[in-house]
């Protein structure tokens, strides 16, 4: 296990995400094992024409993906653990566009930006995945770079006493579950539940800004953030 500090001053993480991800193993987004690399590129021709996907194959890309981005990105895996991948959302999903975005016939894969979803004062994007199966449609959201929103400055209630009193979305996680699966791994599935911690923290965190005390509900549910996932805008 590895403490997980989230920027390069090495600043932890003092919010309501502090307990859990302080003993985090991020392994899985980095150190990915090198055999399941061996698996992907021996399968690849396979998984690249496929027209349903399973649990397991779904994995195997999501982990294939993400993992090979971040190496790409920082290669020193003691970089990466301490390292708050802060303002690198657009590069990171511009390569795994690039990159993979035509890899796989039957997957559809394209960008959403929080801020022209949510016309917020933050700007963050990220990837959503679709794999067909055979009990319909899977959607993952890929943002390997929300731990940037967990930075100790900047989750901090006392912020709204600031000259600029903005509380970053990681203050706001009403679930540890989903976010920390999301810190861990740099993916996650999309459903009314997770949709809703996901988008929540954003929308509470702007919500806050405006209104200059702590927003505790939003007036969204996941169908409508689901939604929003699919049409860019709600």
């Amino acid at each position: 296990m590895v403490k997980l500090y989230l920027n390069e001053k090495r600043y932890p993480i003092n919010n309501n995400l502090m307990d859990k991800l302080e003993n985090l193993e991020i392994k899985p987004i980095y150190y990915i094992d090198s055999n399941l690399h061996l698996s992907f590129v021996k399968n690849i021709n396979n998984l690249t024409s496929k027209k349903i996907f399973s649990e397991a194959e779904i994995i195997q890309i999501l982990e294939y993906i993400i993992s090979s981005t971040i190496k790409s990105f920082i290669p020193n895996a003691n970089d990466y653990i301490n390292y708050s991948l802060l303002n690198m959302c657009i590069n990171i999903t511009t390569y795994i566009l690039i990159n993979f975005g035509n890899k796989f016939n039957s997957v559809d894969m394209y960008p959403l930006n929080i801020n022209n979803i949510f016309k917020t004062k933050i700007g963050h994007q990220f990837v959503i995945v679709i794999f067909p199966t055979e009990n319909g449609n899977k959607a993952y959201i890929i943002d390997s770079t929300y731990r940037q929103f967990c930075l100790l400055s900047y989750c901090n209630k006392n912020r709204l006493y600031h000259y600029d009193p903005y509380i970053m979305p990681g203050y706001f996680v009403k679930d540890l579950k989903p976010i920390l699966f999301l810190l861990k791994n740099g993916y996650l599935e999309i459903n009314e539940y997770t949709a809703k911690i996901y988008c929540d923290s954003f929308i509470l965190s702007e919500e806050s800004y405006l209104k200059r005390e702590i927003i505790t509900e939003s007036n969204y549910n996941g169908k409508q953030y689901i939604k929003a996932f699919e049409t860019g805008v709600i």
